[in-house]
């Protein structure tokens, strides 16, 4: 199956787990399954039995409607595992069903917790602190964070997604064969991003932060990443049917399940995916039991059948809050996203590779903790809705109240368009942004209205830049800066980012105005060229010039948007692994477009000094060149003028 850039690259690029992949409540709650009715925790926990017959019904409805070829689900409570499950196969010839002890699957981002747990250690044990500059951990790997907006980067920022830096994924974060498996840091420091914004501000998911923390374990404690997280969290905690090494050891190997995608009707083998390079970012593979042995041992104060990995004071503080963008909004803890349901705080993180989709959930006051996971690039909706569906059913908090917005409020300084912050902003990968903008806008009735590609939302001012939604316990809120004025839209359970406020100019419907009209008239010019050549070879001189100069811009850019279009929708998945080698072709005809841009402005300036040609015909020119500018800046703005890799 072919998609174009943005869908490829949503699974890595975009922010993870089902929660996290929604503006805010959906515009209604989806069905995931038939449930027990009314079942009630007791004070020892939930029936088992309860548990069994949610998660048979659910799972299963979704196998069948969304054609997920697998899913593993563990759950623990009050210090054991009250059920653990597989469904459906572990490979395409569906020859192996899943078995929830000892089937690996990739948990794919939840490998971060691994990750902070490990700094946490380093921490406790005073080798770390949070809250230093982490170029003072990073002497001998040759990566250095430079000076910026005034501030050092440290590792309470990286914890809490505020390093300040633009993202990106496209020919790094996975790799496409085990030959191209590097030293962790290597590739790293071969695609240190820019730092857009200050540390400690906005927050904004960062793999290859993340993926620094891993350097800094590694080079603090003297042990590869690898070998540290067996010998200080696998070990200890018998997570024997769990590595983040890759290749995978040859002992756990053959219980790999696959990633698979559905394709013309058919569920094919994605193969093998390779993200050692940005391993602390994402590349555990793991069964749900040892997963589930992970999740106990933080539910339990960090030990597990007399193995600590932690202090009961230090994973007190880890699941604690460590940054908020708005006191009125869940925030971060230490590395877990802080999030609410009906009512119950939870600490958890999703996780998405290609074609593996997860989740991890802990809450703490119920001593419980669920792990989904499902193997097939149609299961990201699955483990999301399950959640939900079971909070609904075993915790479903207090009636929500209806709210009535108030006619004479005044939402004007809210009102704007507004941008996710998650993305490149000095590559040509800044594109990936170019769809997914919201508008924020009041309604007559004094509701503030949110717009997306998901629809429009209605919500109801609470006080202190916060809204609810009218019909649900959805939040949002809005950030200010030091001068008072609004500048972020912050959405509900999605701590990991904001959407800053952006001018008209900047969004994607207002450049399309001129896109689109400056394409017509190439395509007219071109069109028109070619049929009337003998009239345009029958000018004189300058007029001639200067028509076969314009004709040359007008090729040159339709050449290219027809074959960047064809490039990207072509690419696939694929593209992940690296921009296609078409491309660098591809952008030098903007280059090219614009010189004959420049040329045909100096060109339009010699007709009207001159009055060469009527005044119409000098006014069509300049008006091509106008439009042709306007292109251009557009295209600067999305990094496409250049070679911006």
């Amino acid at each position: 199956m072919k998609r174009h850039l943005i869908a490829a690259l949503a699974a890595v690029v975009l922010p993870l787990g089902a929660a996290l992949a929604q503006d805010d409540t959906p515009l209604e709650t989806p069905a995931a399954a038939a449930v027990p009715a009314e079942p009630a925790p007791t004070a020892s926990g939930l029936d088992p039995d309860d548990i069994a017959l949610f998660f048979d019904s659910a799972i299963v409805t979704n196998l069948a409607e969304n054609d997920i070829p697998g899913v593993v689900v563990t759950v623990v409570q009050n210090g054991e595992l009250v059920f653990a499950k597989g469904y459906g196969h572990a490979d395409a010839a569906q020859t192996r069903p899943v078995d929830p002890a000892t089937t690996l699957f990739r948990p794919g981002s939840v490998s971060k917790l691994l990750t902070w747990t490990a700094v946490t250690q380093l921490v406790e044990q005073g080798r770390l602190d949070l809250d230093s500059d982490v170029n003072a951990y990073l002497d001998g790997t040759g990566i250095e964070i430079p000076e910026a907006f005034g501030g050092p980067v440290t590792l309470a920022h990286i914890l809490a997604h505020t390093g300040g830096f633009e993202d990106g994924a496209v020919g790094f974060l996975f790799a496409d064969d085990v030959d191209d498996l590097r030293p962790l840091g290597d590739v790293m420091l071969e695609h240190q991003p820019a730092r857009v914004r200050p540390a400690g501000y906005a927050a904004s998911y960062s793999n290859w932060a993340t993926s620094l923390a891993g350097v800094i374990v590694a080079n603090v404690s003297g042990r590869d990443f690898e070998t540290y997280i067996e010998e200080n969290i696998l070990g200890p905690l018998g997570m024997t049917q769990s590595s983040f090494r890759e290749p995978l050891p040859d002992t756990i190997a053959a219980d790999m399940s696959e990633g698979m995608m559905r394709e013309a009707g058919e569920t094919l083998d994605q193969g093998f995916e390779y993200i050692a390079n940005f391993g602390p970012a994402g590349a555990l593979s793991a069964s749900g039991t040892d997963m589930a042995r992970f999740m106990l041992a933080h539910l339990n104060g960090g030990e597990l059948d007399g193995a600590r990995i932690l202090s009961a004071q230090t994973a007190e503080r880890m699941h604690s809050q460590l940054y908020t963008m708005h006191p009125g909004l869940p925030g971060m803890a230490h590395g877990f996203f802080e999030q609410e349901y009906n009512g119950q705080r939870v600490i958890s993180h999703g996780g998405d590779t290609l074609w593996f989709h997860s989740n991890l959930v802990l809450v703490p006051e119920h001593d419980l903790g669920i792990y989904i996971s499902t193997n097939g690039a149609e299961g990201a909706a699955l483990r999301g809705d399950v959640f939900e569906a079971f909070m609904d059913t075993f915790y479903p908090g207090e009636p929500i109240e209806l709210l009535t917005p108030e006619a004479d409020t005044d939402l004007s300084e809210y009102v704007g368009l507004y941008r996710y912050n998650r993305h490149a902003y000095t590559t040509l990968e800044k594109i990936t942004a170019a769809s997914g903008d919201l508008t924020v806008s009041a309604s007559a009735d004094g509701a503030l209205l949110v717009t997306s590609q998901s629809g429009t939302r209605r919500y109801v001012a609470l006080g202190d830049d916060v809204f609810r939604s009218y019909d649900s316990e959805a939040r949002i809120a809005f950030m200010r800066d030091e001068s008072g004025a609004v500048t972020h839209y912050l959405p509900w359970n999605a701590p990991i980012f904001a959407a800053y406020r952006i001018s008209p100019m900047e969004s994607l419907n207002t450049q399309l105005l001129v896109v689109g009209p400056a394409l017509l008239i190439f395509l007219n010019l071109v069109a028109g060229t070619l049929v009337h050549w003998r009239r345009v070879f029958a000018m004189n001189g300058m007029q001639k010039l200067a028509r076969l100069n314009v004709f040359a811009l007008g090729a040159t850019q339709l050449i290219f948007i027809g074959g960047l279009a064809m490039v990207l929708s072509s690419a696939g998945t694929e593209i992940v692994f690296g921009w296609p080698p078409a491309l660098s072709t591809l952008l030098a005809f903007p280059v090219i477009g614009a010189a004959l841009t420049l040329s045909g402005a100096v060109l339009a300036f010699r007709l009207w000094s001159r009055g060469d040609g009527s005044v119409l015909a000098r006014l069509r020119y300049s008006t091509v060149i106008l439009f042709s500018a306007g292109y251009l800046a557009v295209l600067n703005y999305w990094n496409l003028l250049g070679w911006k890799f």
